[in-house]
């Protein structure tokens, strides 16, 4: 646990083939908050799921709270998983975080609905 008592927490679970690029997701539940006091702890979640796969899709069904700094890290991660010929979505964003992310002109990361089919 941090300083800060807040958790963040992932478990990792790959899921069936993709029917595009014949691939794995590899699904990332994040659990608490990403934000700037989580910061080292988001970065080595996502440093250490891009590593397992280079496509990517964060939970966030039971996302607390996310800032910045947070939003940051996934975009720095989906540039590093397209670098390496994948990609990353997010899935189940809550509203509240929802409006953040397309008023920030974010909305390409919430392409999960095309990839929870294929998943």
């Amino acid at each position: 646990m941090s300083a800060t008592g807040k958790v963040l927490k992932h478990r990792p679970m790959t899921s069936k083939p993709a029917r595009s690029g014949g691939g794995r997701f590899l699904h990332v539940p994040i659990i608490g908050h990403a934000t700037v006091h989580l910061h080292d702890d988001l970065k080595q979640t996502l440093r250490s799921a891009v590593r397992q796969s280079s496509r990517l899709v964060l939970d966030l069904a039971d996302l607390d709270e996310i800032d910045m700094t947070g939003l940051q890290l996934f975009l720095t991660a989906r540039r590093e998983a397209r670098e390496a010929g994948g990609d990353l979505y997010l899935d189940n964003v809550p509203a509240r975080h929802e409006m953040k992310i397309r008023l920030l002109g974010l909305a390409d990361l919430l392409r999960a609905g095309e990839t929870r089919a294929a998943a």
